[in-house]
């Protein structure tokens, strides 16, 4: 099941420009959120075509 959240970019910018840990946190795991829905992806598309 997948979640879907959304945030108002601009005051999200701000803070993670004033914080720079929380930017550093929340772009890994925005990236790692990615890599691993993209390798699903993947996967998927492996198994079609075998």
């Amino acid at each position: 099941m997948a979640t879907m959240i959304s945030f108002d970019a601009a005051p999200l910018r701000r803070a993670m420009d004033a914080n720079h840990d929380l930017g550093y946190a929340l772009s890994h795991r925005l990236l790692r959120m990615a890599y691993e829905r993209l390798e699903r992806t993947r996967v998927q598309h492996l198994d079609l075509y075998r």
